[in-house]
């Protein structure tokens, strides 16, 4: 993460769907590397559409905290606690007896 994605982040809140595009180009690798430990046991690329769909949904109340990259930070742990729960959603389903 070299660069400040945040720098968009007004625009964002406003709606700008071209400044999420451009804040997507950019948070979209470190979010999907965010969930390689989880490639075996759950559908990432379901994930990370699911975790960035509710970026875009979220951003609007988002409040920087004054770090960089505070809305990729928020992307990275919703993906991550969308990860976890699919994970014991699909543990937690019976298998039935054939």
């Amino acid at each position: 993460m070299s660069s400040d994605l945040d720098l968009h982040l007004g625009a964002i809140v406003a709606g700008d769907t071209r400044a999420f595009a451009r804040w997507l180009a950019g948070a979209e690798p470190p979010v999907r590397e965010s969930l390689r430990s989880f490639a075996r046991v759950v559908d990432v690329e379901a994930v990370l559409q699911e975790a960035l769909l509710r970026v875009w949904q979220v951003a609007p109340r988002f409040v920087a905290d004054g770090r960089p990259n505070g809305l990729l930070r928020l992307g990275v742990r919703i993906a991550r606690n969308l990860a976890v729960s699919e994970v014991r959603r699909t543990r937690a389903v019976p298998v039935e007896a054939g």
